[in-house]
């Protein structure tokens, strides 16, 4: 039995023979139940869990569309978002990776992960200038990428360095 349910509910589940998941039942026992299902208010089993149809699902999905939705700010991507989805942004990550032969270039880690970063060397919020140099970035494992955050001052100049070796 689920841990974080009171015991009247799990007491109540036995009862009313929920659960017997996957338990094959005969026709007759299935009339019997939902005859005494109804009596006492339950819904029965068949009706728990229904799938929505292909049509009521784009429904919901369009009643919270837009300014309906409960995520909405005011049709306002953040400029640093829309730069980052940027088709120039992602050219400026892959040059990275290519140049850095899809490997992270932190010493010690030659970890060719599946899922690596581009880092900024210099931040990409304060060098609106630097942000598409080739030069201004680095490639990073995730594990890595941690390491850096809210310290990138400190590895400035030892990615450069890096960096120069690898031109």
């Amino acid at each position: 039995m689920k841990k974080n349910r009171s015991l009247k509910a799990q007491e109540a589940t036995i009862r009313n023979g929920l659960n017997n998941k996957g338990k094959k039942r005969s026709e007759e026992w299935k009339k019997a139940r939902s005859v005494e299902w109804k009596k006492r208010g339950i819904k029965p089993p068949s009706t728990l869990g229904k799938k929505h149809t292909s049509e009521t699902k784009k429904k919901i999905g369009e009643a919270q569309l837009g300014e309906k939705n409960h995520n909405w700010k005011g049709g306002a991507t953040e400029k640093h978002q829309e730069i980052r989805n940027s088709s120039k942004y992602k050219l400026w990550r892959t040059d990275i990776f290519e140049r850095d032969g899809f490997i992270c270039q932190m010493p010690g880690c030659d970890k060719s992960e599946h899922y690596l970063e581009a880092h900024h060397i210099k931040k990409f919020s304060d060098n609106s200038t630097e942000r598409f140099d080739n030069n201004n970035g680095i490639t990073l494992c995730k594990k890595c990428h941690n390491k850096t955050k809210t310290r990138e001052s400190k590895f400035e100049i030892m990615f450069h360095t890096i960096i120069k070796t690898r031109i």
